[in-house]
């Protein structure tokens, strides 16, 4: 291993956005966590070309520096596994093809994991990946995990991807320069189910964009793309574009400090559906062109000031985001005073925050939390309001930042039920009150302490403390409710409200219609309650 080896892998600052590498106890599990365990290899340990090889490849723990030519070109159905290899400071002038000027491969598979690429420098105006051009077997993996591609100056691409099964994850794509052509990636695959995810892209000069899909089915999500320029004169210059018959799903991502024509672009066979996105301070002609679905967001931005100068060097947008909420019991009582709730947030930052918590449109409690890198659970006791009605509510989080702005809400249903049963034995009316006899079931312990009854939804309420215990246990109630002076013709509806300690544990509404020229008769109604023991 190069005597250097550790101070330029820190100096790529290769960003573990989804958590750390994976940990293997010897070399055989890293090839054997991607090809199959009975597949032979050969290993590669010497910093040399790497060139006519027809065998499975194992390229591990090497440096390799200051090459002027193509350092790895292979093609056939073999298998290739780079890992823990940095390029640096290479170039190559010399190959006049259009594939990878440091790393070609056609056919076959290959999988680049904890690979570092800094300095690369082509002074071709020809078209060409800087990096690697995998164009590969549509059975194939093409993969390229954990890795660092920064300082790279030339006509494409950092990285291109064409064919087999595309997945990119955990990569940094940074201060890359391409004059004419895409500067990110490139990718093409027949095959569904592709991915480019949590990884940066950042401080990108590009002629055409950073990001290129075609033939490509798949999703991209938890990418922070920022401080991207590709501003040429004309309409074609856009951040991410999907073509010939390319279907993508962006969620998840950041979109910031970037100069452009525009952000999303599809042709006419293609499409984008873009949802819980932070696209904020970027100078654009147009947001989109295209067959393309953009959702709202719910991202937050925080603040920065006491983020390590690791991560400030990328200048991104700082975010939270309040990705969902639950109550452990869907049906509450009406007796319970408190609910337990859950609350998933993720954050790029640790910052202290505040979650707002409403039941309806009503807030009810302001939660102070620490936030943590990371995905964030949070378990908090909701205080139930005394006067929430029975039936069906919504629990409503957000999160506020240091500036007071707010995220979009996220809401969970649950049902508030009656532990009590109010039935209506008989009632009757006249020209100036109403006369209500009734029953009210207790299902639990404790017994009801008074009747709030109103007319019409009113809040002006009488009261009924007075009951007695029938056979049964149920606890019978008698009362007069006056009509008002004005009162007039037609239906009306009385509310019944049993109350405990303040809070409401049971209700009922009870229509009648008021004729004042026809006096009603007796309206008994039989309630069946179970014997309590």
């Amino acid at each position: 291993m190069h005597e250097n080896y550790n101070q330029i892998n820190f100096n790529s600052i290769c960003y573990y956005f989804n958590g750390n590498p994976m940990k293997f106890s010897d070399i055989d599990d890293i090839w054997n966590s991607f090809y199959c365990n009975n597949e032979e290899y050969i290993p590669i340990t010497q910093s040399k070309i790497i060139n006519n090889q027809n065998k499975n490849c194992f390229i591990h723990d090497l440096l390799f520096s200051n090459f002027n030519q193509r350092i790895i070109d292979l093609q056939g159905d073999q298998k290739v596994l780079i890992y823990k290899t940095i390029f640096f400071a290479n170039t190559n002038n010399q190959n006049s093809d259009s594939h990878g000027r440091l790393i070609s491969k056609l056919d076959g598979s290959l999988v680049q994991y904890q690979v570092h690429s800094l300095d690369t420098t082509i002074n071709l105006d020809e078209y060409s990946a800087v990096h690697s051009n995998s164009e590969l077997s549509d059975s194939s993996l093409n993969y390229v995990k954990d890795s660092t591609f920064t300082g790279s100056k030339g006509n494409g691409p950092s990285i291109r991807c064409k064919k087999g099964h595309i997945i990119i994850k955990n990569i940094n794509i940074s201060n890359t320069q391409s004059d004419y052509h895409y500067s990110g990636y490139v990718t093409s695959s027949y095959v569904n189910n592709n991915s480019f995810t949590y990884s940066i892209i950042s401080n990108i000069t590009s002629g055409d964009g950073p990001l290129r899909h075609s033939n490509f089915d798949g999703n991209l999500d938890h990418l922070i793309i920022n401080g991207v320029v590709a501003n040429e004169s004309g309409t074609s210059y856009c951040i991410i574009s999907a073509y010939i018959y390319s279907s993508i799903t962006i969620r998840d991502c950041i979109f910031s400090n970037s100069d452009a024509y525009r952000i999303f672009e599809t042709d006419d066979s293609s499409s984008l559906t873009i949802s819980d996105c932070y696209i904020n301070n970027n100078k654009v002609h147009e947001v989109e062109s295209g067959t393309i679905n953009l959702e709202t967001t719910n991202f937050l931005e925080l603040n920065t000031s006491e983020i390590g100068p690791e991560i400030k060097a990328y200048q991104l947008t700082k975010f939270a985001v309040l990705k969902f909420i639950s109550i452990t019991n869907t049906l509450l009582k009406g007796i319970d005073e408190n609910a337990s709730a859950i609350i998933t947030i993720e954050s790029n930052i640790s910052f202290p925050i505040a979650i707002i918590i409403y039941i309806d449109d009503e807030i009810i409690q302001v939660e102070l939390i620490p936030l943590q890198y990371g995905i964030n659970l949070y378990n908090i006791n909701i205080t139930i309001p005394s006067r929430l009605d029975i039936g069906t509510h919504n629990l409503t989080a957000k999160i506020q930042g240091y500036n007071e702005n707010e995220s979009r809400s996220v809401a969970y249903g649950f049902k508030l039920i009656d532990p009590v049963e109010i039935s209506i034995i008989y009632s009757k009316y006249n020209k100036r009150r109403i006369t209500i006899f009734g029953a009210i079931d207790v299902k639990e312990n404790d017994l009801v302490k008074e009747l709030e009854v109103a007319l019409d939804n009113s809040t002006n309420f009488i009261r009924v403390d007075e009951f007695t215990i029938g056979k049964n246990n149920e606890q019978l109630f008698n009362f007069n409710f006056e009509f008002p002076s004005d009162f007039t013709k037609g239906n009306h509806c009385i509310q019944m409200n049993a109350v405990n300690n303040s809070r409401i544990i049971g209700t009922i509404k009870y229509d009648f219609i008021f004729d004042p020229d026809r006096l009603s008769t007796n309206r008994p109604v039989i309630p069946k309650f179970r014997k309590r023991r």
